[in-house]
């Protein structure tokens, strides 16, 4: 089976062809090829040489497939001019007569075996074709002039004279029609079939002999303009026919390539994944390269698009140069997004296809005066029985790519059903989050934050769940982190924001609502007018909001996440530092940013019954922070021995199931903060 049909793709000086590979697959070879485009004006029309070839070759294929009416010129004419050599008794007219019969015959042997001119036995071209039937017709039309002048001059019998004077103006008749399409033989048979008779009669000195000769004269004018006019209607008919057909031809290569780097497009590389399926055998290893290249939105920032599209026509070059000559399919399927199709005879040789690929994207580039040197992300998948689906096929490497690029980007990931299965749910998690906020799938809980002194609810932390239509009720710990790789965090965030000050608006003044920054969020220097615009929105007053920050947050931008946080306390906010004494757990931070709370990190708490280290951590935490004249808060409070001794370490407030469980708005508003205090909360004071 052939994999592929041949096909050539070209753009601007060059041509990528798609040869022809029994059983294996195609060859995708670069050459240079020079587009001449067509000059139309309207005193100028004319075809393309390739349209004016198929033009040709179509007229001559007019002479010889209409064999009927040669056939019966060929028998009638043959018939009256053995006919009148007999009734005249004239040798020379015998002689042209048997001539004429013998051409006749060679003449529609010919045209029998046009229909087998694509055999070995005769390969003539479309010119000799055209000249073999020129000279057969002339030589034919030039022998019944003569059958026709010799009756003239050798008989006597008028009524021979009139058969003969008619048999050749008939003749003449049919081939100016018959062979209009190459006037040029028409008309020269024209000539020779009615000029012998014309002369002769001319010479004659009967007047009406004269009458008849200036009669076939105005005749032969009329069958020449009739000719030439029918010879140009076939002309631009056949003419507009055939340029449909290349427009036709040309706008279906185009549809399957990819204009700017001149590789297949996604549609063709789609058919001939198709077909390779479904003639893949057990012992190819049939694989699917996917890569793109590592941060291409950076390249058209900064040195603008033109260089990016400049940039993706060079790799489309580099690709075509580097699988030149092998059983390889590349192709663009989209953006700065490449596929290679090639088969392997081991795994060692598909992971090193892999490579080769970013070695060869990752050759320097020159955009000006600048030097780019850019990297590419590979997912490979292989075919096998599971998978002879294109779909499945191309989804697999998709999977392999994206968890090359989740691997620190620059390498080669092979699909893995068991590792690529989370891949797939984190790639629906982050589909299904762009569009969770528009849903309203979002909601937000709140877990109380309780006095160890006064046993009352000072503070609620706002706590987000997502419950999607498809997965159900998603983690924070998996939604989370999914968001923030999308970049959909700072528009999640500010939602939160604005939610929990609306609802603590609701509260009692004295207590707070304590909602949770992301890394996004401070590293947008509008976030503290945000937060102005949420306090008014929702009337409550800036020392009710407060905003928690984990120790990772102020790694990454001291400077930048300093002004914020700083524009926020200028606000009247409180901030508090999350999860301190893990991570990083710098003391700078207590003295370089503006907090005025701590929030113990929840595993001191749970590991308080494995031992002493434990409690001195969060003792040494809670003397710390009262000598900075910071507030502690220990979170993960679950039994009553934790809460014993963290109340015996003095720390400010707690927080866990202890106490209360994350609840929804409405439940915390009847049941705790109508209520006053929960039983459990009593019992401290």
């Amino acid at each position: 089976m052939q994999w592929w049909q041949s096909q050539r793709f070209g753009r601007q000086g060059r041509t990528h062809s798609v040869e022809h590979a029994g059983g294996r697959l195609g060859r995708i070879d670069c050459a240079t090829q020079d587009y001449h485009h067509r000059e139309t004006s309207a005193a100028d029309c004319r075809p393309s040489s390739s349209a004016q070839q198929q033009v040709r070759a179509s007229l001559v294929d007019s002479l010889y497939s209409a064999r009927s009416s040669l056939i019966i010129g060929a028998v009638a004419t043959s018939a009256v001019s053995v006919f009148l050599a007999k009734q005249a008794r004239d040798l020379p007219l015998t002689v042209c007569a048997l001539c004429v019969c013998s051409l006749a015959s060679c003449r529609i042997a010919l045209s029998l075996l046009y229909a087998h001119r694509k055999s070995r036995c005769l390969p003539m071209t479309v010119q000799r074709w055209e000249r073999s039937f020129a000279w057969g017709a002339w030589a034919y039309s030039m022998l019944l002039g003569l059958v026709g002048a010799l009756t003239l001059l050798r008989s006597s019998d008028e009524g021979l004279h009139l058969l003969a004077v008619a048999t050749a103006i008939g003749y003449a008749a049919g081939i100016s029609a018959r062979n209009a399409g190459l006037s040029r033989i028409a008309l020269v048979q024209l000539g020779l079939a009615l000029s012998p008779i014309a002369v002769v009669l001319i010479a004659s000195d009967r007047p009406n002999a004269w009458a008849l000769a200036c009669t076939i004269v105005v005749l032969s004018f009329a069958m020449v303009d009739i000719s030439v006019k029918t010879h140009r209607m076939i002309i631009d008919a056949l003419t507009l026919a055939h340029e449909k057909a290349e427009l036709a031809e040309t706008q279906a290569r185009l549809a399957r390539e990819d204009c700017l780097t001149g590789l297949p497009n996604r549609m063709y590389f789609n058919e001939q994944l198709e077909a390779c399926l479904n003639a893949h055998k057990a012992h190819d290893l049939l694989a699917v390269h996917w890569f793109d290249l590592d941060h291409f939105k950076e390249v058209n920032d900064t040195h603008g698009h033109m260089a990016g599209d400049a940039l993706l026509s060079e790799i489309g070059r580099r690709l075509t140069a580097h699988f030149s000559g092998t059983d390889s399919l590349a192709a663009r399927v989209g953006g700065d997004e490449f596929v290679v199709l090639t088969r392997s005879e081991d795994g060692a040789d598909v992971e090193a296809i892999g490579k080769g690929i970013l070695k060869s994207v990752a050759q320097p580039f020159r955009v000006g005066a600048s030097t780019l040197e850019v990297t590419a992300s590979v997912g490979v998948a292989v075919a096998t029985d599971d998978c002879l689906v294109s779909g499945e096929l191309l989804a697999r490497a998709d999977l392999a790519l994206y968890r090359a690029k989740a691997s620190g980007r620059g390498t080669v990931c092979c699909y893995e059903a068991a590792t690529d299965e989370l891949v797939q749910r984190r790639r629906m998690l982050e589909r299904e989050l762009r569009f969770a906020l528009h849903r309203g799938e979002f909601e937000v809980f709140y877990q109380p934050v309780v006095s160890l002194q006064s046993g009352e609810i000072t503070s609620c932390e706002a706590l987000l769940r997502w419950n999607n239509r498809a997965l159900g009720s998603v983690s924070p710990a998996e939604f989370v982190p999914a968001a923030e790789q999308i970049n959909l965090m700072d528009a999640i965030g500010e939602w939160v924001l604005r939610e929990a000050c609306h609802e603590a608006g609701r509260w009692p003044s004295n207590v707070r609502v304590a909602v949770n920054v992301s890394a996004a969020q401070l590293r947008n220097h509008r976030f503290a007018a945000l937060v102005r615009s949420a306090l008014e929105a929702s009337g409550i007053y800036a020392g009710q909001l407060e905003l928690e920050v984990t120790e990772t947050m102020l790694v990454e931008d001291d400077e930048d996440t300093l002004n914020v946080l700083q524009s926020i306390n200028e606000l009247g906010v409180r901030t508090t530092l999350d999860d301190f004494g893990t991570g990083f757990s710098s003391l700078s931070y207590l003295t370089k940013f503006p907090f005025q709370t701590l929030k113990i990190d929840g595993c001191f708490v749970e590991d308080l019954d494995h031992g002493s280290a434990p409690m001195a951590i969060i003792q040494t935490i809670v003397e710390l922070a009262a000598a900075l004249g910071l507030e502690t808060i220990a979170e993960r409070i679950e039994t009553q021995a934790q809460l014993d001794q963290i109340t015996r370490a003095r720390c400010s407030a707690g927080q866990g199931h202890w106490f209360f469980k994350p609840m929804a708005a409405k439940e915390l508003r009847c049941q705790l903060l109508s209520a006053g205090r929960d039983a459990r909360t009593a019992s401290l004071t």
